[in-house]
């Protein structure tokens, strides 16, 4: 994608939600929020049928 002459590029200014596979989300979880300061604003069960699924787990 490049920048074509008439048209404006998107202005993304926040993201609504990522998602990120780790090995351990315990570890994970703990760098994000005391290293980065990230906060945990959800949490999910990651054995729960449907998440297998998605992810192919």
């Amino acid at each position: 994608m490049g920048f074509t002459r008439g048209h404006e590029l998107a202005q993304i200014t926040k993201a609504h939600h990522t998602g990120i596979s780790v090995r351990s989300l315990q570890e994970s979880t703990k760098f994000y929020k005391e290293l980065l300061g990230f906060e945990e604003v959800f949490s999910w069960n990651p054995q729960a049928e449907y998440i297998g699924v998605l992810t192919g787990y």
